[in-house]
Order: structure tokens, then C-alpha cells, then sequence
């Protein structure tokens, strides 16, 4: 779903309104702003782009959304206006699980591959995936796939013991 209109012109369509006046009710429309793009996909936060004037109370906008811990990034800059991207800090850390995600996947298929080929490293690749992705868990809170990787871990550990013992 995409709304793109120009705020405070009539021309908006009367659905979005309300989204655009909750949005400056709630601080997040930068002053002299000239139009905003809300990206929505699936059951994430939206994703609000905002195009505004410059002006000298830009710094007191930035400072209301840091305060609400929202990241505001400008993406493109003329004499006149700007472009800022707004985005919740949430959504940055889910990006960085997502490549430690991928690096643990590549762990744990490597370790799978050399436990079939029978190399005893297979359990130290083991230890680091599992680690990983436990970690990964607990931030995401899914508690029960944490232990599951806690689990793993130890079984891990125990058989790197009794394979070099």
C-alpha cells in the first residue's frame, strides 16, 4: 500500500487526511513541509519520506524526533528544501539480525557439510552458528528457539570434547 499527496493542499484524498494530521499532531512532519510519501509493507512500521523547506527550525524537529527515538536521514539536499527519510531504530536492528541470521545459516550448512565429510571441525563451525543464533533469538525475544540454540550449543561443546578426547 503507497500514499503519496501533497499535505494541506484540498487535493488530498480524504483517506490519507487523517494518517497526515496524526503525523503532524505527533511532531513527525518537518516545518515548511511540501509533501510526504508513506511506505507500508506487510506488518512492518511505515516508512515516511518528507520533502520541507529549509529553514531554521529544522534542528528543533530533529531534536523531537530523536527524542521519540526515531532516526531521521537526509537523502537529498538542494539550496532550497531537503529530503529526510524517517525510520524507526527498530528497523535498523532487524537488518543487522538479518545479515548475522545469514552468516549463522552459512555456519550451520558448513558444519552439516563437514560432519558429513566426517572433519571434527564441524563442531567448532557448530558452536558459532548455534551461538549466533541464539543470540539473534533472544533479541528478537523468541525465547523458545533461544533455548533450542542454548541446547545445540551444548551439544556442540560436548561433542568437540568427545571427539578430541
Amino acid at each position: 500500500m503507497m500514499m503519496d499527496d501533497l499535505t494541506g493542499k484540498d487535493t488530498m484524498k480524504p483517506p490519507n487526511r487523517p494518517i497526515v494530521d496524526a503525523l503532524k499532531e505527533l511532531g513527525y512532519l518537518p516545518p515548511r513541509c511540501l509533501s510526504i510519501h508513506i511506505e507500508v509493507k506487510g506488518f512492518e512500521k511505515p516508512k515516511i519520506t518528507t520533502v520541507a523547506q529549509l529553514g531554521g527550525d529544522l534542528g528543533d524537529w530533529v531534536e523531537r524526533l530523536k527524542s521519540a527515538n526515531l532516526y531521521l536521514h537526509i537523502v537529498d539536499r538542494t539550496t532550497t528544501s531537503y529530503t529526510a527519510q524517517i525510520e524507526d531504530p527498530e528497523r535498523a536492528i532487524h537488518r543487522g539480525l538479518e545479515i548475522l541470521g545469514v552468516i549463522a545459516m552459512v555456519l550451520s550448512v558448513a558444519g552439516v557439510l563437514l560432519n558429513n565429510a566426517k572433519f571434527w571441525p564441524c563442531f567448532i563451525v557448530w558452536i558459532a552458528s548455534n551461538a549466533l543464533s541464539a543470540y539473534i533469538h533472544k533479541r528478537m525475544s523468541l525465547r523458545s528457539l533461544m533455548v533450542r540454540d542454548l541446547i545445540f550449543l551444548a551439544l556442540a561443546i560436548i561433542g568437540l570434547w568427545q571427539w578430541t578426547h
